[in-house]
């Protein structure tokens, strides 16, 4: 048992496991785990079967949020000193981002899953709350502090 649980605490300190989500359905999850030092997006089974890495380019994704028709992914990502806001196909294909800034977080879709709604930070530590279409169109501000 002590050998168990040891083996446990070893992952969790090495790896990192971050927000998390559940598919529309209730069926599978994701979530951003650290892996060989970078964050990236995995899928997997809502009982942790069938477990899929699906963002595959540079940088830490953080934040992951499933669409409310079940399709995409939105998330966070920082690369390069660029932060971005992104959304990906759950099969992992068709990733881009949709809006940058020093620091951008914290997606929420729209119940009809055209919009995200997200934190736009600047480098005065000026918070904005912005919404945009997941085209990567029409950003518009909805409150700054």
């Amino acid at each position: 048992m002590f050998k168990f649980l040891s083996i446990i605490i070893v992952l969790i300190f090495q790896s990192s496991l971050a927000f998390a989500d559940f598919s529309p359905d209730g069926k599978q999850i994701t979530f951003s785990l650290k892996v060989d030092g970078s964050s990236q997006i995995f899928i997997a089974n809502s009982d942790g079967t069938q477990l899929k890495q699906i963002s595959q380019e540079n940088g830490e994704y953080f934040n992951p949020t499933w669409s409310p028709l079940g399709g995409m992914i939105a998330f966070s990502k920082s690369e390069g000193g660029n932060s971005y806001i992104g959304v990906i196909d759950v099969d992992g294909s068709n990733e881009r981002m949709i809006t940058t800034g020093h620091l951008v977080e914290n997606p929420s879709w729209s119940n009809d899953g055209k919009q995200i709604l997200f934190y736009k930070i600047d480098e005065s530590d000026n918070i904005e709350l912005k919404i945009i279409d997941i085209t990567g169109f029409n950003e518009t501000l909805i409150k700054s502090d």
